[in-house]
């Protein structure tokens, strides 16, 4: 998910987005087009009522509205929360903070300057919030158990004012639904006022998560770009590896912006890769660009830069999604920009080692946020957006075509996993191994097990694998890993003959 800078008209992104939208060989089906009142402040994807399909909770000004997911991903009317008169909401996450089974909120506001806690009840209401002061406004935030005790943590990008000292302040989840502050990361970069930048995930293969961002740095005359990741220690505190530097090209008289980060497994080796978007703009004139560049993970914690490509003309690093478009189970990006002038959506194609391969624009967008998430539970990954508007915000729903299914997911009401093949028996010592996971929250990882020894593992919620074993009975397991906390899995005794 992404949050945008600008607060811009999406007036072209309601006319294209109608019933069989194309982004060139993707397809999509429009099942939803709601136009709310007030600019967007966030837009979380999960299961609020226990139902076993992913629903959608939309900020806008000062009201949080949710639609519950009525099947084939349609959606009922909304449901609306109040938020506090006078806020600003700057980023929205989902995730159960209390161990109660209900999906809660934690949202990041500007106005005032706050983390704000929203306990879930599984109707679609909230108890009272809970609110802590942050020391800086919030630029973005992630979550994540860094202290490996079974709690969500917190962890928010924070910047002053006019300044370049930001930092990513963690705070510890306690189980309840309150978070405590523990350590502040600096992470210095040109202040910016776009949303997320910043990654909580293992770069490192050691079982704990780790921080990424990326920042600004140089001089007006000479900027630099650079990301960061801060490796986990597993108890909440971090140790900082130096800076990586990004490519950057500043044509004459142009500004550079601030870069945008990514992370996702662009190579198949179940280590999530960092994706860095540099690039310029310039005052009022078509003449900025921004590229992006993909660095792999060798799963120690160092990165090698692997490929870039030309990502926008005529303006400068945007939000980024990493995700499975096409279906044909590698990562691939999409950029929705937030332009007015040149704004649209844009989708590259992973070929499975790392370099992308654009597939097209299509729409006028200036969408703030956007997710995606297999809301009709047919294998395929949809895309949601809350876009700006002249004042409004438009929620729209694109229901995914393209390709063919691998695993159709279990629901999404608790975290499962699901072994689509083989049956109890096999007809080949050789043969296909296809499964998926599902939870309210989303699947961070599926690992493949053959009586006891991992085989193979993604960082998707779809896993498609050829193996081989000798004739005989073995038991295949799948172990699902929920976005945040938990596993799930289920086995099976196969005859292979």
């Amino acid at each position: 998910m992404f949050a945008g800078r600008r607060l811009l008209t999406s007036v072209l992104m309601v006319v294209c987005l109608l019933p069989g939208m194309a982004l060139a060989q993707l397809s999509y089906t429009n099942t939803l087009t709601a136009n709310l009142p007030d600019n967007p402040g966030g837009l979380a994807v999960a299961v609020f009522d226990r139902s076993g399909k992913p629903d959608l909770a939309v900020i806008h000004g000062t009201t949080l509205s949710l639609f519950f997911n009525q099947g084939a991903g349609k959606f009922g009317t909304a449901i609306d929360t109040p938020l506090t008169a006078g806020s600003v909401s700057v980023d929205m996450l989902a995730a159960d903070v209390n161990h109660d089974g209900n999906v809660d909120l934690v949202i990041a506001q500007s106005q005032p300057q706050q983390i704000v806690v929203l306990l879930g009840r599984s109707n679609g209401t909230f108890q009272l919030p809970l609110t802590f002061a942050l020391v800086n406004p919030p630029l973005g935030i992630a979550l994540g158990d860094v202290n490996n005790d079974g709690n969500v943590d917190l962890a928010v990008r924070e910047c002053p004012v006019n300044s370049t000292n930001c930092d990513i302040a963690v705070y510890l989840g306690q189980g309840t639904g309150a978070f405590t502050p523990t350590t502040v990361l600096p992470a210095s970069g040109a202040n910016t006022d776009r949303g997320r930048n910043l990654a909580v995930t293992d770069f490192n293969r050691d079982g704990k998560l780790d921080i990424a961002t990326s920042g600004l740095g140089g001089s007006s005359a000479s900027p630099t770009a650079h990301f960061t990741v801060y490796l986990g220690n597993g108890d909440g505190t971090f140790r900082q590896l130096g800076n990586v530097g990004v490519p950057m090209t500043i044509p004459a008289e142009s500004v550079a912006g601030p870069p945008d980060l990514v992370a996702g497994d662009f190579n198949n080796d179940a280590t999530d890769d960092i994706g860095v978007d540099t690039g310029s703009i310039c005052g009022g004139s078509a003449c900025g660009h921004s590229t992006m560049h993909i660095f792999t993970s060798n799963g120690g914690g160092g990165f090698t830069a692997r490929s870039s490509f030309p990502s926008a003309n005529n303006e400068d690093a945007g939000g980024w999604i990493a995700a499975d478009l096409n279906n044909n189970l590698n990562i691939d990006l999409v950029r929705i920009s937030q332009e007015l002038r040149t704004g649209n959506l844009q989708t590259w194609s992973n070929n499975g080692s790392a370099t992308f391969t654009s597939i097209g624009n299509n729409i006028g967008s200036s969408a703030a946020f956007a997710e995606v998430r297999d809301l009709d539970l047919d294998g395929r990954h949809d895309l949601i957006q809350n876009a700006n508007g002249l004042g409004e915000s438009d929620v729209i729903v694109g229901i995914n075509h393209n390709g063919t299914p691998n695993c159709a997911p279990p629901p999404s009401n608790t975290l499962q996993a699901k072994l689509c093949t083989p049956g109890t028996t096999t007809s080949s010592t050789t043969f296909t191994v296809r499964a998926s996971g599902n939870s309210p929250l989303g699947i961070k990882r599926l690992e493949l097990w053959v009586d006891g020894t991992k085989r193979a593992q993604v960082a998707d919620d779809q896993l498609l694998r050829n193996i081989t074993l000798t004739a005989g009975s073995h038991r295949i397991t799948i172990v699902a890993v929920d976005k945040y906390i938990g596993i799930a899995k289920t086995t099976r005794l196969v005859s292979v003959k």
